[in-house]
């Protein structure tokens, strides 16, 4: 899973307004890796914001790494599990340097003897190797998704 200790810092932040923006254009910028590749408008985005504020079982994350918003995730309660979702890194300049990594890391620290699961579309070879990193496994398939967990 990596040396994270010597890593700068690494914070989570709730999604506020402020970022709305952000997500979305992070989010157009990778629907080719999500189920609905369809573009996001500036108002569909304000309309899935309005609802997203309402459920209090989704928490999505900015990710900052030195102070700069440079990916997301989420985690969703289902249950007694957690599905972890909107996996993206935002800033490409940033891949491969175990932001994400510490991320997903430090959203799952939250939760003790849960089944942590996910969709990832088959085809994405370097999302799914980056779960098995962290200790997923596929346990199953949905449409043109496997399903992975990892208890924690």
């Amino acid at each position: 899973m990596g040396n994270y200790s010597k890593m700068p810092k690494v914070t989570l932040k709730p999604l506020t307004k402020e970022f709305t923006e952000t997500l979305r254009q992070w989010r157009n910028e990778n629907r080719r890796f999500f189920t609905n590749q369809k573009t996001i408008t500036k108002k569909m985005q304000q309309k899935w914001y309005n609802k997203y504020k309402k459920d209090s079982n989704d928490t999505i994350y900015i990710v900052f790494y030195e102070g700069e918003p440079v990916g997301a995730l989420a985690t969703i309660k289902k249950g007694k599990d957690i599905e972890i979702g909107r996996v993206m890194l935002g800033k490409k300049e940033y891949a491969k340097q175990g932001i994400m990594g510490k991320s997903l890391e430090n959203a799952m620290s939250k939760y003790k003897n849960r089944r942590i699961f996910l969709e990832v579309l088959k085809n994405n070879e370097v999302a799914i190797n980056f779960y098995k990193k962290h200790k997923f496994k596929i346990t199953g398939e949905k449409n043109n998704c496997y399903i992975m967990q990892r208890w924690v």
